[in-house]
C-alpha cells in the first residue's frame, strides 16, 4: 500500500523505522504538523514520545510499539 496522506506517510516511517521527529518529517516529507499525527494516530497506535536533549537542545523523538489488539 502507498501512502498518499501526511497521517500515511508518518505511520509508513513509524512501521518501517520504528522513530521519527520533526526534524525528519520535515527534511523526508516536508511535514510540519507532525505532533498532530501523532496524537490521531496514538487512538490505534502504540506511540511512546521521548525527550531527546544535547548540547543545549531538546526535541521530541516519537517511537513507535506497534498497533493496539495486534
Amino acid at each position: 500500500m502507498k501512502a498518499t496522506t501526511q497521517k500515511e506517510l508518518v505511520l509508513s516511517h513509524l512501521k518501517k523505522r520504528k522513530r521519527i521527529t520533526s526534524w525528519d518529517a520535515i527534511q523526508k516529507y516536508g511535514i510540519t504538523r507532525l505532533a498532530h499525527y501523532i496524537y490521531e494516530l496514538k487512538r490505534e497506535h502504540k506511540i511512546e514520545r521521548v525527550m531527546e536533549c544535547a548540547e543545549g537542545r531538546k526535541w521530541a523523538k516519537y517511537v513507535y510499539h506497534g498497533e493496539y489488539n495486534a
